[in-house]
């Protein structure tokens, strides 16, 4: 009898905005070849500009190069990457250090579509009254450095990449988390919350009187509602159930930042004027 085939690898999908890729996060990135099951994929800048040219057309590229920070850009290009090859996307600045595999596919043994990294508990300490309001509506805050869909085209991705087009081409929303980053993930699966649309309604516009961090996010918030309508929340409701999270904490376990730590974060916390360019 012949053995069974081994199951593909996952895609793993990383990218490096600028041209000098430090050697530090060389490694970061070669470590995700490191253990079977995973096939790593990198994309520099021009990389990542064919992919959105072939793969989601010139709307789609335009919102890339209106983006002023690399972190923002970034955030475009992994919902798409996600949306076309499924799979994993990782940080490029983040270690793979035991295998990843397994606890990937334990989440589709399970009948989860996807598994996302939150920062529930580090948001509760943020002493911001949108969070916290956000959380005692029972909302997951997000991190999107570590996203795993199972499929490609899941409607989390697609929705979540129509509010980042929208909100882009709108130059509305000076808040890079609601512009096109965590802060919408976490707006669109908090969905799953609610058993009426017109209660996640509700729930967004009581979100929208309070500001985050100083900074207005309601037309992040109206844009978030405008690309749910077109779906049926019952169907949607349902869909997110399986999308799994997990305390950022405990990915401790299997990845690690390198050593650029917190000081690479200036590129977008330390950004001055807006978010959009000219």
């Amino acid at each position: 009898m012949s053995a069974e085939p081994p199951e593909a690898p996952i895609p793993v999908s990383l990218f490096w905005y600028q041209t000098d890729i430090p050697p530090q996060v060389q490694r970061c990135i070669a470590s995700w070849d490191a253990y079977p099951g995973l096939a790593a994929r990198p994309y520099t800048l021009a990389e990542a500009r064919t992919f959105l040219d072939q793969e989601s057309g010139p709307e789609t590229r335009q919102h890339f190069e209106s983006c002023a920070t690399f972190a923002m850009a970034s955030d475009v290009l992994r919902m798409h990457l996600l949306r076309v090859h499924g799979g994993l996307y990782m940080d490029a600045n983040w270690a793979q250090i035991a295998p990843v595999r397994p606890m990937l596919d334990a989440v589709r043994a399970k009948g989860q579509t996807g598994l996302i990294a939150d920062i529930t508990a580090l948001s509760a300490t943020f002493n911001d009254p949108f969070t916290d309001a956000a959380l005692e509506m029972g909302c997951e805050m997000l991190l999107n450095g570590f996203i795993y869909m199972a499929t490609p085209d899941d409607p989390f991705l697609t929705i979540c990449a129509e509010i980042n087009g929208r909100n882009i081409a709108a130059r509305q929303c000076e808040q890079i988390a609601f512009a096109a980053g965590s802060g919408v993930m976490s707006m669109v699966l908090m969905l799953r919350n609610f058993d009426s649309r017109a209660a996640y309604l509700d729930a967004l516009a009581a979100l929208g009187r309070h500001r985050y961090f100083d900074k207005d996010i309601r037309s992040s918030l109206e844009a978030v509602a405008e690309a749910t309508e077109a779906h049926d929340h019952t169907e949607l409701r349902a869909r997110f159930a399986r999308i799994a999270t997990t305390p950022g904490p405990e990915l401790k376990a299997y990845i690690s930042r390198d050593g650029l730590g917190q000081t690479h974060k200036d590129h977008w916390t330390r950004h001055k004027g807006s978010f959009y360019r000219n």
